[in-house]
């Protein structure tokens, strides 16, 4: 029986789902996790050095990189199943090696990871880190999906982006938990800056990504083949409404806190937890409703239009920022959250 896991992610798409059948798996074993991402070193770089010089900001957050989103995601995904789990990141040349030292240090039973089955280097965590890893481990190693023999479906890939998009939105929201409550627990300062980016994430990336295409692509889609869907269908688009207005509410609360007026921390505490609590029963009703009917009355021209929908993230279609700009700003957003060591639901 394994007891720990050790998951290697790397922000790509089938690192995502090998993290989600980590999560499944760590679930039925009463198992914990520890997610793992390896970065290059940046500061080793002409680049890194040069910009070290130019912009010191963009040179830490470009140092720091991916880790903290990637990880914040996979942890999500966790937490969303009540796996417990910690992060672990490393500055390395060698990845496969780190992979191993962390599971050595972390005393995990079992390493998990997915490869593209491919020779040759091609990213840090592909195929053939996976091969390398299987050659010196003397951990089990667990191979979820060769992905040239397997590929995914575009039903697959449009429901793991979905999915994604949801532990993005999850994360924000429990940075904006765990900062309004570390105000409370500090007398009360709160980082107004921090929270008016969150805010923004919260208010621009649903409505103008991720809800849109929910209702164009989705929605549209089900209700052709499914009509009995449109009871389920139209609850979710009432929270759609029902959420643009409690965002203005946490716009409110942000602001009153910054202009210091009385009880506004305590009035913000309330709305932040109540928007995150809607959300999560906005997500249970997608996640165990909406999307397993899609996945049953969809056809497969269908998933081919929604996968290519969640994935052209530059549709200008769908306000002023594009998709990798609401990526760059929710990666921003996680160099600011708490630090902690061991994400626990």
């Amino acid at each position: 029986m394994y007891h720990h896991l050790l998951v290697p992610v790397d922000g790509t798409f089938l690192s995502a789902a090998n993290t989600s059948h980590a999560v499944q798996l760590a679930k039925r074993l009463g198992a914990r996790i520890t997610f793992f991402h390896a970065m290059p070193n940046f500061s080793a770089t002409d680049e890194g050095a040069l910009w070290r010089d130019l912009d010191p900001a963009y040179y830490t957050e470009q140092s720091i990189g991916d880790s903290r989103a990637i990880l914040s995601k996979a942890a999500a995904d966790a937490g969303a199943h009540g796996v417990p789990c910690a992060l672990h990141a490393t500055v390395t040349d060698r990845p496969a090696q780190a992979i191993i030292d962390a599971a050595d240090e972390r005393q995990c039973d079992l390493i998990v990871m997915a490869t593209r089955g491919e020779r040759g280097l091609r990213g840090w965590l592909h195929g053939s880190q996976t091969e390398r890893v299987l050659r010196a481990t003397k951990h089990p190693l667990l191979i979820t999906r060769v992905e040239s023999n397997e590929p995914l479906t575009d039903a697959e890939h449009a429901m793991g982006l979905i999915h994604d998009e949801h532990r993005s939105l999850a994360v924000v929201i429990k940075g904006m938990q765990d900062l309004t409550q570390q105000a409370a627990e500090s007398g009360g300062v709160l980082d107004i800056s921090s929270m008016r980016r969150m805010q923004q994430y919260l208010r621009d990336f649903p409505e103008k990504l991720h809800h849109p295409k929910e209702e164009q692509f989705i929605h549209t889609s089900l209700l052709q083949r499914h009509p009995d869907a449109r009871r389920v269908i139209d609850e979710l688009e009432r929270q759609h409404q029902t959420e643009y207005a409690a965002i203005g509410r946490l716009h409110q609360a942000i602001e009153d806190c910054a202009a210091g007026v009385p009880d506004a921390l305590e009035v913000l505490s309330r709305e932040v937890n109540a928007y995150a609590e809607a959300t999560w029963v906005h997500m249970g009703l997608e996640e165990s409703s909406l999307l397993p009917l899609a996945q049953k009355h969809l056809q497969a021209t269908d998933w081919a239009e929604i996968a290519q929908a969640f994935a052209s993230n530059g549709d200008p279609r769908f306000g002023d920022l594009s998709g990798a700009a609401f990526r760059r700003l929710f990666t921003s957003i996680t160099h600011l959250l708490p630090t902690k060591a061991d994400q626990r639901p």
